[in-house]
């Protein structure tokens, strides 16, 4: 039987300590510590200071060891470590060490008690105010709005809105407590404890109250976090075609296309139709991908479409976000239904039918974006009073290149639909009266496809226009 370590041989590599001093051999017998340490000192060159309290012998013999491995092992040896400063080592035992840092730490905290507290605003160029808050406080609470809490639910209206407006433009202090103090769990926190920071966003300012030397350490932290956000520019074309509409024009522009989990089901180079539910089984959701040399193709399949009345776009909106925050598009119509009660009697009232598209774009490191999207479509059902609204809910990710187009399908919709056209009065005549009428029926089943194109804005030709 073979028995093997558990432990990760690159794990424990990476442990050790690296040592890169020059050679050297040492051979003594019962040498005092101190009498080693002075030889090391000489053979380096660099100033080594013992502690009174470093005492005793050591045995040792070493050939071709780095000095500084040297110097650990004696160390080991005899329960000492040390403290580098320049060309200059201090050497005493590692208990000393400690409490004398210990004491160190507190006179500093004491010194910095003292120190008279000075009130600063700092002009953003960039940075959200409120978020510069988050920054220095490390109370992740104050900051804007992201990606991840954005949601086409009518419950977030006010998110959104708040996350537009500011919310109020006065921000309170950040001070002590939970939204000031350095904790375990506020790490990050860049002012003192005695300091605290608010907001003003109408001047996009921040206001720090703090100690000087806290004030520079607030400098340093805005100076690389308040810097321009790259924005990205999402076209949008929401089209409604029938179900028919795959099979007569598909989209021969060898793209690729995802299944539900995922994986890729077609290559590039091959005609390819946009995923599509069958006509048993519950409809499914795909996602495929257009290269950005292929896009006017794809504008001329979706002119084609219209042209031959096999769909139509129903809206087409251009909108602007920074990096990581979402873009809403609503497009609906309110239904008016009748209420009464026993105060008002009888009122009309309104219900929103809407279509949301919710786009939060991610730009990577190599220009690709990553997209989270969300899309509700509203369907009013009006056999009730008030009308019920069927809600069909899809969110997905999808990651896409700068310029090319992500196309989401899979949300269908049917529509029934039976009416009579008849000649007055002929055609209510009995028998001859079919002669002068007919019936129509109408049963057709809807696609809504929804193309998403997301460019990168290139910040010097923004500052130019």
């Amino acid at each position: 039987m073979e028995l093997r370590s558990l432990e990760d041989p690159r794990a424990a590599k990476a442990d050790k300590p690296v040592y890169t001093g020059e050679k050297l051999t040492l051979n003594f017998q019962n040498v005092e510590v101190r009498a080693v340490l002075q030889v090391i000192a000489d053979f380096t060159g660099l100033n080594i200071i013992a502690s009174d309290t470093v005492a005793g012998n050591v045995t040792l013999r070493l050939k071709d060891v780095p000095w500084d491995q040297a110097l650990d092992i004696i160390m080991r040896a005899k329960g000492l470590d040390k403290r580098v400063s320049g060309n200059v080592i201090w050497v005493a035992p590692r208990d000393e060490l400690m409490a004398k840092e210990k004491l160190e730490l507190e006179a500093r905290k004491s010194v910095a008690e003292l120190e008279p507290l000075v009130t600063r605003s700092y002009p953003l160029n960039y940075l959200r105010a409120n978020d510069a808050v988050a920054v220095v406080t490390g109370d992740s609470r104050n900051m804007s709005s992201t990606q991840d809490d954005a949601t086409c639910s009518p419950s977030s209206t006010g998110i959104k809105a708040d996350m537009v407006t500011g919310g109020s433009t006065m921000g309170g202090t950040s001070t002590s407590g939970s939204g000031g103090r350095a904790t375990k769990d506020n790490v990050n926190r860049v002012l003192s404890e005695r300091g605290g920071a608010t907001f003003d966003l109408t001047t996009n300012t921040l206001i720090v109250t703090d100690t000087p030397s806290r004030h520079a350490a607030v400098e340093d932290v805005l100076k690389s976090v308040d810097v321009p956000t790259r924005q990205v520019m999402i076209e949008a074309r929401v089209v409604i075609a029938g179900d028919n509409f795959n099979q007569d024009l598909g989209v021969k522009l060898g793209f690729r296309k995802f299944d539900n989990s995922g994986n890729t089901t077609g290559s590039v180079g091959t005609d390819v139709d946009l995923p599509r539910a069958g006509i048993v089984g519950a409809p499914t959701f795909g996602v495929s991908l257009v290269n950005a040399a292929s896009n006017f193709l794809l504008d001329l399949e979706i002119k084609a479409l219209e042209i031959n009345r096999k769909g139509k776009v129903m809206s087409n909106p251009r909108v602007v976000t920074t990096n990581l925050k979402p873009a809403v598009i609503l497009q609906g119509t309110q239904i008016p239904y009748l209420s009464s009660s026993a105060n008002t009697g009888t009122e009309t009232e309104f219900k929103d039918a809407l279509l949301c598209l919710l786009v939060a774009p991610q730009i990577l490191n190599n220009d690709s974006i990553i997209l989270n999207v969300e899309v509700t479509k509203d369907v009013p059902d009006r056999t009730f009073s008030p009308p019920a609204i069927n809600v069909r809910r899809v969110k997905t990710q999808v990651r896409v290149n700068n310029g090319d187009t992500a196309i989401l399908g899979g949300i269908f919709e049917q529509e029934t639909e039976q009416g009579e056209e008849k000649v007055p009065f002929l055609g209510d005549l009995p028998i001859l009266g079919y002669l002068f009428k007919s019936r129509t029926e109408k049963d057709e089943k809807r696609e809504m496809l929804i193309f998403l194109t997301p460019r990168i804005i290139d910040e010097n030709l923004a500052a130019v226009r």
